[in-house]
């Protein structure tokens, strides 16, 4: 038996702390048969209520990508560059004149 490398994020749980730990506590095995299908792959989907997440084996079918969708993480705040970092971004230079496409950019 192998395991299956989870191919969209590194880790499964985390403890949601002000000093996160990341952990890959959900995995998913195969025999070494099954791993010969170069197409087969694991991704993770959102958790709902659990701490522990989903993992979808695909074994080839195509699966429609979907942007990455993002997620505010509050030890951000507590970063000493994080603030510095902001002010920069939000003064940089946009070719948008929309305030909603200019906070998408």
């Amino acid at each position: 038996m192998i395991e299956l490398k989870n191919s969209s994020r590194s880790f499964t749980w985390t403890n949601n702390h002000d000093q996160p730990i990341f952990a890959a506590l959900d995995k998913c095995f195969s025999t070494l048969s099954l791993n010969k299908n170069i197409l087969s792959f694991v991704s993770v989907k959102a958790r709902a209520v659990s701490d522990h997440v989903p993992l979808i084996l695909n074994l080839g079918c195509q699966e429609k990508k979907k942007q990455n969708i993002f997620r505010f993480e509050k030890w951000w705040l507590e970063q000493p560059y994080f603030k510095d970092l902001v002010i920069k971004v939000w003064n940089t230079p946009c070719v948008f004149t929309d305030p909603l496409d200019i906070w998408q950019e």
